[in-house]
């Protein structure tokens, strides 16, 4: 299984853009919550669309959930957002404009493997959910902004996040493991398998892009306490209690499809030559200008000290991978992960993934 595979298989629900009555999904939802939906729908101005999403149209929803609601304004609204206490649910009202909207359709149309790095889970999340709500009332303007979002496309991206993700929480408990740190290294082994299970289902048709679901998902997508449930959901609810067994099933069922490959190669960064590096205890300060000092420990720390002896990224990478004695791979998902934050603050300048 790679995240190049199709997401045909699994459960599929209905969009915004196609051309179904929506009245029986309307019809499935609890007496009190399409009343509720009729007052707020019915206070809106014109010019706004309206949809409800979330848990309760997914399907995972009961009697206390909460009401997700999107509205969309033709023209950007006065007030962005509005979150309220209504008679029956707490309803989290969302508002958008077509501009944002169109511009979150083409950011998830266009995300590829190259663009992983740059992809947010909210963006992810507002796509799927807009793609498979249930439209209350649509404008002319609307709709066909809408017609551009698809559930495929947003369980792609999301496949691609969480793998990401996974493999990066793979390579930091690598390098904890390697240090013989395995309380560490468990919880993110923990962090991997949960985010490589949510990639394997959204795979398979269940893109609902939140981890709380993730036991639903592979209930609803293999039959709860089924040998493929359990192989999914165990690793994070019930790993067992060796963590070099657990990296290793890990990696057995992670499969890297050339694209992520070739994102990992083309991640370079390097140290700007505003930055020095001083040596402290068991960790490197890195010093720019007067007064801005951050430190690099752990797997960061392994790859900046090849850095700051002179040799680029993928030669320090790989001395690290020998000092380590991790895979390569893993250790570039990891120390990418760990560098993250002095990526942001300059003290490493990025030079790929573009």
């Amino acid at each position: 299984m790679t995240a190049q595979t199709s997401t045909t298989a699994g459960p599929q629900r209905p969009q915004l853009g196609g051309a179904e009555d929506q009245t029986d999904r309307l019809a499935e939802l609890p007496a009190n919550v399409r009343e509720e939906l009729a007052a707020i729908t019915g206070d809106l101005a014109d010019g706004a669309s309206a949809f409800i999403t979330g848990s309760l149209v997914e399907g995972f929803g009961n009697e206390h959930s909460d009401i997700d609601l999107y509205v969309v304004r033709d023209e950007r609204p006065a007030q962005a957002v509005a979150i309220g206490i209504r008679p029956t649910r707490y309803v989290d009202c969302e508002y958008f404009d077509l501009r944002g909207l169109e511009a979150l359709a083409t950011r998830l149309m266009n995300a590829g493997w190259p663009q992983v790095d740059s992809l947010r889970q909210r963006d992810i999340d507002r796509h799927y959910r807009l793609s498979v709500g249930v439209p209350l009332r649509v404008t002319d303007g609307c709709r066909p902004v809408l017609a551009r979002f698809d559930a495929d496309v947003a369980r792609t991206a999301y496949a691609r996040f969480t793998l990401a993700r996974a493999h990066a929480s793979l390579g930091s408990a690598a390098f904890r493991l390697s240090k013989g740190h395995d309380r560490p290294a468990r919880m993110m082994l923990r962090d991997a398998a949960a985010w490589l299970g949510n990639s394997e289902l959204a795979l398979e048709g269940e893109g609902y892009p939140s981890w709380k679901w993730l036991g639903e998902k592979a209930a609803r997508r293999y039959g709860r306490g089924s040998d493929r449930f359990r192989a999914v959901v165990d690793p994070y609810l019930a790993p067992g209690p060796d963590p070099v067994r657990q990296a290793e099933a890990l990696r057995l069922r992670m499969r890297l499809p050339d694209g992520f490959r070739a994102l990992l190669h083309d991640r370079v960064a390097r140290l700007p030559d505003t930055v020095r590096c001083v040596e402290a205890d068991r960790s490197i300060l890195l010093v720019k200008g007067a007064d801005a000092v951050a430190r690099a420990d752990g797997l960061a720390e392994v790859v900046i000290r090849e850095l700051a002896r002179g040799a680029a990224w993928p030669e320090a990478v790989a001395a690290a991978a020998r000092r380590t004695g991790m895979d390569e791979l893993e250790l570039r998902s990891g120390v990418w992960r760990e560098t993250a934050g002095l990526r942001l603050s300059g003290f490493l300048v990025e030079e790929g993934t573009q």
